[in-house]
């Protein structure tokens, strides 16, 4: 069973960085997509140098102006912004900011699509001069920024050969902020299979892992001297509620409301919560080579961990 485990695991790693042939990178702002064909190579991963506007949430009507406003550099996307130079100083990961893309596409008259992850932490997209998509409410300072991770897909139909994205992102509830996970960018069926399928991968992780914690925690139900299938299955458990918290998110397709702060820390629990889980689980297999002293030390940082997660905010146990 254990062996088992290990081997979704190892799978599941294998499998995310098994990549296809890579598009172009953004340079200077502008990525070159017309050579790529969407049809025979799938969705095109927007990586490279985005241009950077630092304590400015710009409109597309901004950049239409006699006097459009001046850069704070090229930053690398994805990528978290904290120590991006700005002036002279390295930001920290508290404050807002405007990112712009100029893609330039081929032709096609076929649908396309955007496929999300998380930004820090929260984020509005603009395309074509509008409006396209947004989580949680960016804002210039705590008060007026609603955090929120929603993974999502979203289309919309190419009006010209070349694509302006404007993205603005705030943070002030988190110790990093930015575009900190790949944006993708392909046909819309394309774009909805790739999210569906990494979707049934974790679907099926998940769905193993239970199968397995049930098992052990059955095995102690029935022989409470096992105290090891007690700490597995624990582990189990936490390792199945981590993959729905993270990743796609799938919970926050369930519960869209789910209060930010408080699906942060169940995050942050899991793993926290797990180290010791799982450190319980060797020493009971191996005693004599797993000193009880190493345990009381890992049990004792991950209550301090978990207690410090849930008594202060994101921004200060993150």
């Amino acid at each position: 069973m254990l062996a088992s485990f290990f081997i979704i695991l190892i799978f599941n790693a294998c499998k995310q960085n098994i990549t296809e042939i890579k598009p172009p990178q953004a340079v200077d702002g502008v990525l070159d997509l017309r050579s790529w064909d969407f049809e025979r190579k799938g969705p095109a991963e927007l990586s490279g140098k985005w241009e950077f506007y630092w304590h400015s949430l710009l409109q597309p009507d901004d950049f239409t102006t006699e006097n459009p406003p001046v850069g704070s550099g090229f930053i690398e996307v994805p990528s978290d912004w904290n120590g991006f130079n700005v002036n002279g100083k390295k930001i920290a990961g508290d404050g807002y900011a405007t990112y712009r893309l100029k893609i330039l596409l081929g032709k096609t008259s076929k649908r396309m699509a955007f496929k999300f992850l998380d930004m820090a932490v929260a984020f509005s997209v603009y395309v074509y001069g509008k409006h396209l998509t947004s989580a949680g409410t960016p804002g210039k300072n705590f008060d007026t920024t609603v955090p929120k991770f929603h993974p999502h897909v979203v289309d919309f139909k190419p009006d010209s050969d070349r694509l302006d994205v404007i993205i603005q992102v705030s943070n002030f509830h988190y110790r990093k902020g930015g575009v900190w996970e790949a944006i993708h960018l392909g046909l819309a069926d394309d774009i909805r299979a790739l999210r569906q399928n990494t979707l049934y991968f974790n679907f099926f992780l998940i769905g193993s892992i239970l199968i397995m914690g049930i098992y052990h925690l059955v095995f102690f139900a029935l022989r409470n001297k096992e105290k090891s299938a007690l700490y597995f299955g624990i582990f189990c458990f936490l390792i199945a509620a981590r993959s729905l918290l993270t990743g796609e998110r799938y919970i926050i397709d369930l519960f869209p409301t789910f209060d930010w702060e408080v699906y942060t820390k169940i995050a942050y629990l899991t793993f926290y919560l797990g180290v010791p889980a799982f450190a319980g689980y060797v020493r009971t297999l191996f005693p004599k080579e797993f000193s009880k002293k190493a345990i009381y030390i890992i049990n004792f940082v991950g209550i301090l961990f978990s207690v410090t997660a849930l008594l202060t905010p994101a921004k200060f146990y993150t």
